[in-house]
C-alpha cells in the first residue's frame, strides 16, 4: 500500500504519511471420506470437512511529517505520535454427512443423506495511540481507542432421499424429497458499545422434486423437471419449472439450450464499506427479505472429436430481490427533490449476461484447457445510485483460464494461468465537515457513482509437481504446489484512511507466493 498527497477533504493536508503493514495468513483444510461396500447392491460413505483462515492485517502509522485527527475533529501533529490497528479476520466451514445408496432393481437406485454444515465469519479492528505529552490535545491519542467486529454464522441440518427410475429406455426418471433446518445469525458493533445490527433467524424448508430424461428420437433429448420448495419464514410454495435441451447436428456437433427458475433462501447480502471494503455476510430470507430469484437462459453449442472439444454458451440471467446493506445515508430525487434514505437494507433487481469458451485437449500426456469468458452482471436498485444501473461487485467483464497437465510415467506436471477484469468499487472523493448546534462537529463523506471505479487486472500462475506411488494397502499421491508463483499484488480491496492528513490510500492485497506440500492417500 501507500499514501497519497492530497486526497479528498481536507485539513492539515499537504504531507506524507508512512503506512506500514504486518500481513499475516494461515489456513488449513482437512478432507476425508470412508465408503463402505458390505454388498453388491449397497454402499455407505461417510465424509468429513473442516477448513479454517486466519488473516491478521494488523499495520501500525507513524512517521514525522502527518497529523492524526483529534478531539475536536482538529489534526494533531507530533514527532512521535503513532496509531496501531489490530485488525483479525477469521472464516471457516465445517461439514458431514453420511449417505446409503441401494440398487433395488436394475430399473431402481435410491439414496438417503443426513448432512450437516456450519460457516462462520468473525472479524475484529481495534486502535490505539501513543504520543507525546506535550500538549493536552495529544491526551486523546494515549486513552484513545475505537473497535469494530462483525459475526456472521449460518448452520444446515438437511436430510434427503433421491431416487433414480429408469421407465423405459426412452425415459429416465429422478424424483425425491428432503427437509432442512437453518440457523443463521449476523452482528456488528462499532467502538464496542454501539450495535449496528443484529440478526438472529431460524426457519425450516421443505422440498420435493420431479425429473425426466426423455430421449425422443436418437438425436434429441428432452429434460423436462419441477422442483416445489415450501419455506416457513414466508408461509409459502415456491414453484420452479426447469428444462434443458440437446439435439445432436451430427456425431461431433451438438446444440443445447436450457432455462430453469430458482430460488436463493439463504441470501448473501452485498455490505458496501466505502473506506474498509465490503465484507459481504449471508442470513436467512424472510418476510422482510424475501428469498433472491433467478431465471436463467442459456443456449450454445459443442464441436467434440476423440482428441479435443471446443463448447461455447451464451446465457442471460433476470435477477430479482438482490439485497444490499450500507451505512452511509442515500439520497434519491423524488418529484425533483433530493431526499435522504435511511441507511440500512436496500432492495433491487439486476441481470446478468455474457458468452464462455471452451477449448480442451483430452487425451495424450500433454493435455488441459483454455477458456474465455466475456460477460457484464448489472444492478438497478431504485434508492441506490440515484436509482442508476451500476455494475456488481463481483462483476468481471474479462476471464481467462488456461490449464495445462503433463503426464510422464508416475510423474504429473500441472500449470494454471488465471487473468480477469478488477472488481469494481465504490471510492471516497472529498470529506466535509458540518458544524453542530452544540458546538461539534460531523464529518460527511462525499463518494464517487457506486461501483463506478475498478481495481487493477487480476493475474496470477500456479504450478504443480506430483510422483505417485503404489503400496499394498494404498496410492500414494506426494507432491509440491505454488500458488501465485511470480507473487503478484493482487488488490483484495482499497481502504481509505481519512483519520490522518493527507489521506492515506492502502491497496489490501490477496495471498501472494505461497509454497504448498501435499500428500493424497486413496485406498486399494
Amino acid at each position: 500500500g501507500g499514501p497519497g498527497g492530497g486526497g479528498p477533504g481536507g485539513r492539515g493536508g499537504g504531507r506524507f504519511a508512512t503506512v506500514s503493514e504486518r500481513p499475516d495468513f494461515y489456513f488449513y483444510d482437512f478432507n476425508t471420506k470412508l465408503t463402505l461396500t458390505p454388498t453388491d447392491k449397497d454402499i455407505f460413505s461417510l465424509s468429513f470437512y473442516r477448513g479454517k483462515d486466519n488473516l491478521d492485517q494488523s499495520r501500525n502509522m507513524s512517521g514525522n511529517n502527518f497529523a492524526f485527527l483529534g478531539n475536536n475533529n482538529d489534526f494533531v501533529a507530533g514527532q512521535d505520535i503513532s496509531r496501531q490497528r489490530e485488525e483479525l479476520t477469521t472464516w471457516g466451514n465445517t461439514g458431514v454427512s453420511g449417505k446409503w445408496s441401494r440398487r433395488f432393481h436394475d430399473r431402481l437406485y435410491s439414496s438417503a443423506m443426513a448432512s450437516y454444515s456450519s460457516y462462520f465469519s468473525t472479524y475484529e479492528r481495534s486502535t490505539s495511540f501513543t504520543g507525546s505529552a506535550l500538549a493536552d490535545s495529544v491526551g486523546f491519542f494515549r486513552g484513545g481507542g475505537a473497535a469494530t467486529n462483525e459475526d456472521n454464522a449460518v448452520d444446515d441440518i438437511t436430510i434427503r432421499l433421491d431416487n433414480e427410475f429408469r421407465a423405459s429406455n426412452s425415459h429416465d426418471l429422478k424424483f425425491g424429497l428432503g427437509v432442512s433446518m437453518f440457523k443463521s445469525h449476523y452482528f456488528t458493533a462499532l467502538n464496542d458499545t454501539i450495535q449496528l445490527l443484529a440478526l438472529g433467524t431460524k426457519s425450516r424448508q421443505a422440498n420435493f422434486y420431479l425429473q425426466d430424461l426423455w430421449r425422443i428420437s436418437p438425436d434429441l433429448e428432452l429434460t423436462i423437471g419441477a422442483r416445489g420448495v415450501h419455506y416457513d419464514k414466508t408461509s409459502e410454495l415456491y414453484f420452479e419449472p426447469r428444462a434443458s435441451m440437446i439435439y445432436s447436428l451430427s456425431d461431433r456437433i451438438k446444440l443445447k439450450g436450457a432455462w430453469g427458475r430458482y430460488h436463493q433462501f439463504v441470501n448473501r447480502i452485498a455490505n458496501e464499506n466505502v473506506l474498509d471494503g465490503g465484507r459481504d455476510f449471508w442470513i436467512l430470507a424472510d418476510e422482510e427479505r424475501v428469498p433472491n430469484f433467478a431465471e436463467h437462459y442459456i443456449t450454445g453449442a459443442s464441436y467434440e472429436t476423440d482428441d479435443f472439444l471446443f463448447d461455447v454458451e451464451g446465457y442471460y440471467k433476470d435477477l430479482d430481490n438482490l439485497l444490499e446493506y450500507t451505512r452511509r445515508v442515500q439520497y434519491v430525487l423524488r418529484n425533483g427533490r433530493r431526499e435522504e434514505v435511511e441507511r440500512g437494507f436496500f432492495q433491487g433487481r439486476g441481470g446478468a449476461r455474457g458468452i464462455d469458451f471452451l477449448l480442451q485437449k483430452k487425451s495424450g500426456k500433454l493435455n488441459g484447457w483454455f477458456g474465455y469468458s466475456l460477460g457484464k452482471v448489472e444492478y438497478t436498485f431504485p434508492d441506490l445510485n440515484g436509482g442508476q444501473a451500476f455494475p456488481a461487485s463481483h462483476d468481471r467483464t474479462h476471464e481467462f483460464n488456461v490449464v495445462g497437465k503433463y503426464r510422464l510415467g508416475d510423474w504429473e506436471l500441472a500449470a494454471t494461468w488465471v487473468y480477469a477484469t478488477g472488481k469494481a468499487y465504490t471510492a471516497p472523493i472529498s470529506q466535509y465537515y458540518v458544524d453542530l448546534l452544540d458546538g461539534s462537529e460531523f464529518s460527511y463523506i462525499h463518494v464517487s457513482d457506486k461501483n463506478s471505479q475498478r481495481l487493477p487486472n487480476y493475474h496470477r500462475l500456479d504450478l504443480s509437481i506430483s510422483r505417485t506411488f503404489y503400496t499394498d494397502p494404498a496410492k500414494w499421491v506426494v507432491g509440491l504446489s505454488v500458488f501465485n508463483l511470480y507473487n503478484n499484488r493482487n488488490v483484495w480491496y482499497r481502504q481509505y484512511d481519512l483519520d490522518v492528513q493527507p489521506v492515506a490510500v492502502t491497496d489490501v492485497t490477496m495471498l501472494g507466493f505461497t509454497p504448498t506440500i501435499f500428500v493424497q492417500i486413496y485406498s486399494r
